[in-house]
């Protein structure tokens, strides 16, 4: 069984309409006379500041309307008392219009809020963005870094738009006739890095950053994404 129970101020006569599911909805009167004395969650509520300065002895306290339909009490009947005994504020306690919606400020406590706030600066006013870069103060050597130079030549090497750092190059530019030539040498012999990861050794993560700043310093060099236009 649902309720509407009602709670008038003796001295002022003002009301406030409220809904309980409470088998004894005296009990939920019990609840606003000792958050009126003890304070809690419910101690900003209009009704209960009331019962707190007047005294709880100077409030009436009766049960208009009960029914089994909790969408009919909540929904309906309760916004009618509300409206019936002029229950909102200021000429009543409540602070919603029923229904289990939100507190509607009134004008009066919107004004206040509003001049609360002017000459009060924005915490953000003047800031800009303050995240640091997380290789902030690190060099080429921490292999933090060295790690993320070889991730980016391996996904730059996959992508599309790479470009071969010998392309357009002929066999008389020195760099492509050395390169050939330690290809040559390197026949028959057992690479030193042969059985080494890159996620384990950091001489293969510090060849490859080598490897990869000196293709991007070389003639020939083109960035993978040249001529790629940002989608988002």
């Amino acid at each position: 069984m649902y309720h509407i129970y009602k709670i008038t101020n003796k001295i002022n006569g003002k009301n406030y309409i409220g809904f309980t599911s409470k088998k004894r909805p005296q009990d939920r009167w019990s609840e606003h006379k000792s958050s009126a004395k003890n304070g809690g969650q419910n101690a900003k509520q209009n009704i209960v500041k009331a019962i707190s300065k007047h005294g709880h002895e100077n409030f009436a306290f009766e049960v208009l309307y009960s029914h089994s339909d909790k969408t009919h009490v909540l929904k309906e009947m309760e916004d009618k008392f509300i409206s019936e005994y002029n229950a909102m504020g200021p000429y009543g306690y409540n602070m919603t219009k029923g229904g289990g919606g939100q507190v509607s400020p009134s004008a009066e406590t919107r004004k206040k809020m509003s001049e609360a706030k002017k000459g009060n600066t924005p915490w953000n006013k003047g800031k800009k963005n303050s995240q640091v870069p997380w290789n902030k103060g690190l060099t080429k050597e921490d292999p933090r870094v060295a790690k993320n130079i070889e991730s980016a030549y391996e996904s730059r090497k996959n992508g599309a738009g790479w470009q071969a750092w010998n392309k357009g190059l002929d066999k008389s530019d020195t760099r492509v006739a050395k390169y050939s030539e330690n290809s040559v040498n390197k026949k028959g012999k057992t690479a030193w890095n042969k059985g080494l990861t890159k996620e384990t050794d950091e001489r293969v993560a510090d060849n490859a950053k080598k490897v990869y700043e000196s293709r991007k310093q070389g003639a020939g060099w083109t960035p993978w994404n040249k001529g790629l236009k940002t989608t988002f």
